[in-house]
């Protein structure tokens, strides 16, 4: 028998029958970090979140971003890993140093609320500022909403308006509903019960329970026509919205 042929044959055997554990891809090169990642995302959603961890972990330590964030929501909500914010805080700066919008967005809330940190008002702005420059919905209607009570900023009911403006045009619901509300009681723009109802109207069809309620009050204040006319609006406002943009 060729003892150094067979040994060959059993080596490429182990190579193609071998599936690596989530220890075993430490010795993977950069290169196929993607494929680590996937196997985490595959895990995650089995709801084997030790391995996702363990996966996400190995991932972001070759540099993938969003592994790096994941990292940080999974010791932020103790899943897979103790819970630990001081950690979320530093993994989720990881991400943000390499401008991941939802990073920063949720370091922003973290400084917003003191989840883990020191509450601290000017540094949630700063990071809610990153994140809405990216057009980051929910860090734009953050912004507004900062601005339209004067939490942590001098009260700017025009900067409030403009932040819940971009944020409705990136489909963000709570900005949608909030620019309803500005536009049906007249603060900081002219009262137009039209104008409400679309807003209202397009928060609604995202599931927003409370802009169902909004826009069910306001039919009453509307003539059929400009009923009409509103209704006719959101359809294109979510064609615009949705329908082109995943196109």
């Amino acid at each position: 028998m060729n003892w150094n042929r067979l040994y060959v044959i059993t080596l490429v055997l182990s190579f193609y029958c071998y599936t690596p554990d989530a220890n075993s891809y430490a010795t993977y090169k950069a290169s196929d970090v993607k494929i680590i990642f996937k196997n985490a995302v595959r895990a995650d959603k089995k709801d084997q979140l030790e391995t996702a961890f363990k996966l996400y972990k190995q991932a972001a330590d070759s540099g993938h971003i969003e592994a790096t964030f994941n990292i940080g929501s999974m010791y932020e909500n103790g899943e897979g890993v103790n819970k630990d914010l001081k950690l979320a805080m530093k993994w989720y700066k990881k991400a943000a140093r390499e401008n991941y919008a939802d990073a920063q967005y949720n370091i922003a809330v973290m400084y917003n609320n003191g989840r883990g940190v020191t509450k601290d008002k000017t540094q949630a702005l700063r990071w809610y500022l990153k994140a809405a420059e990216q057009e980051h919905g929910a860090a734009q209607n953050s912004l507004g909403a900062m601005y339209n009570s004067g939490d942590g900023v001098v009260k700017n009911e025009k900067k409030a308006i403009e932040w819940y403006h971009k944020a409705a045009k990136n489909g963000n619901a709570l900005a949608q509903d909030n620019l309803g509300i500005k536009y049906s009681t007249g603060q900081g723009v002219t009262l137009d019960n039209q104008q409400a109802y679309i807003w209202h109207s397009l928060a609604a069809m995202q599931g927003d329970e409370v802009a169902v309620i909004h826009r069910f009050s306001l039919r009453p204040r509307l003539t059929a026509k400009q009923l009409k006319a509103a209704r006719a609006e959101v359809n294109k406002r979510y064609i615009e919205l949705y329908i082109n943009k995943v196109k």
